[in-house]
């Protein structure tokens, strides 16, 4: 490990004899904490596999990771001076050395070399889904806001440079061989010194990913999906020659090209699709509510398609107010596309997005009414007469009296005037979605029992297109 400066230097850690009670003491190289260090209880297994199933959470990786760093050593600190805004002004590399040691009671004991292989893998993932030199400006910026040294602020905004890398990387006591391990020529191509950069910082400490796998069983698996996957993953990664060796700096291209080829597999995205999660995601699909999010991936399932195996991640923004913000968000993150999906009464989220659009990105502006206006009208009235059994049934001709009769504009609000002169109560909409929904899962016979309306088939048919723009 390369040596550690006196700017932010690595907590020391007191581990104490494994008796059941014992709690893990850190010590944190500041006067503040010196007289009292850091006391955290023994974390629950439940906890620890909750935390590392969020670290694989789909997020901008340099934020996602110091808030689930900060979450799991406020979950478990039992010492006062753990406030919030403690937790919020410790450096990075110590969050990172804190959060580790929390998981010693699980991996006792040296670590698996293959978890070098198993961050290699997540790594090159995440680099295929965001933006490289944001990703490491972010990094850079994190540590120097929290940076309570001397490290001089040239190296976080300084030159991209293997020399100000090298520097910034020593200072906070990480390992800096695979960017030394690096050419004349290589050290000069910018992707090329990212992509050692963040090699240094993932592999310095890497996360005990193997001793956890090798704990998670079947319930486990379930409750956890994205380590399931990653269960999945290592099966892959078993099968692979070169990454049952040692991981060299001087072999960090070839072992990338490795991992590319795998990730871009058939077998990879089989795991997804078993595991039910959209990884590697080559498409977000930003929505307005839950209801897309619920229904889209089953009318593709019914049209033969998979949203998870084919990397579509379905993102509800929780209404169409907050659909620009979290669009401008991610668009600054991504390398992939972005489809936005929005009713017709979003005129000027429409208009402010076509301002300044990706060149990768599509905007889908449902032509009249909501999302909910493209289902199915028969199989509304079946949904309706099987599941709330209305009284008299409710026919297509009662319907539409209802909606001449009050005047109802869109679907929505003709299924409430429904519920209200039916006496069912207030309308919910996901629930009502949840039961549409059944009707396009496929049968015992391997069949649907309903099919996609058209509308609904040309928006999972764009869908397609934009995931298709980058591969």
């Amino acid at each position: 490990m390369a040596e550690v400066s006196a700017s932010a230097p690595i907590p020391d850690v007191d581990r104490q004899s494994a008796e059941p009670t014992r709690h893990i003491q850190v010590t944190l190289p500041d006067e503040r904490y010196r007289e009292a260090p850091l006391l955290f209880k023994i974390p629950q297994w439940e906890n620890l596999a909750a935390s590392a199933n969020r670290l694989l959470k789909f997020e901008f990786p340099p934020a996602r990771e110091v808030r689930v760093f900060e979450r799991f050593i406020k979950t478990n600190g039992i010492s006062s001076g753990l406030s919030k805004r403690v937790l919020e002004a410790l450096p990075v590399p110590w969050l990172e050395t804190i959060y580790r040691e929390l998981w010693q009671p699980v991996c006792d004991g040296p670590c698996s070399p293959q978890n070098d292989w198993l961050t290699l893998f997540l790594l090159v993932e995440e680099l295929a889904e965001f933006d490289v030199a944001a990703w490491v400006l972010q990094d850079i910026q994190l540590m120097g806001e929290r940076d309570t040294g001397i490290m001089h602020s040239y190296y976080y905004g300084g030159t991209m440079s293997r020399d100000n890398l090298l520097a910034l990387l020593k200072g906070h006591g990480y390992r800096t061989d695979f960017l030394e391990a690096l050419d004349e020529a290589s050290a000069e191509v910018v992707e090329i010194l990212q992509l050692a950069y963040l090699a240094c910082r993932r592999l310095t400490r890497p996360f005990p990913w193997v001793e956890l796998l090798e704990r998670l069983g079947p319930a486990d698996g379930i409750k956890f999906p994205r380590l399931a996957r990653l269960k999945g993953i290592r099966t892959l990664l078993n099968a692979q020659p070169s990454a049952l060796g040692v991981l060299l700096p001087e072999s960090l291209q070839d072992a990338v090209t490795v991992m590319q080829a795998l990730l871009h597999s058939a077998e990879v995205a089989e795991v997804a699709a078993i595991a039910v999660i959209p990884r590697p995601v080559k498409e977000l699909v930003l929505v307005e509510g839950e209801t897309e999010k619920l229904l889209l991936p089953l009318f593709a399932e019914a049209m033969g398609l998979d949203f998870n195996a084919l990397g579509i991640a379905v993102l509800p923004a929780g209404g169409k107010n907050h659909v620009l913000s979290l669009y401008r968000e991610y668009a600054r993150h991504l390398r992939v596309p972005i489809c936005v999906v929005l009713d017709s009464d979003a005129e000027a989220i429409v208009d402010e997005l076509s301002s300044s659009p990706r060149p990768q990105d599509y905007i889908f502006h449902i032509a009249e009414g909501e999302f909910e206006d493209m289902y199915d009208l028969a199989l509304i009235l079946q949904v309706i007469n099987q599941n709330y059994q209305p009284y008299p049934e409710l026919t297509l001709a009662g319907f539409q009296e209802l909606a001449r009769s009050s005047n109802a504009k869109g679907r929505v609000h003709m299924l409430r005037v429904v519920w209200q002169a039916y006496n069912l109560g207030s309308f919910d909409k996901i629930d009502f979605a949840g039961k549409y929904a059944e009707c396009f899962k496929p049968q015992d016979t391997g069949m649907f029992s309903a099919q996609v309306p058209p509308a609904i088939q040309a928006l999972v048919e764009v869908i397609l297109q934009v995931r298709n723009r980058l591969g």
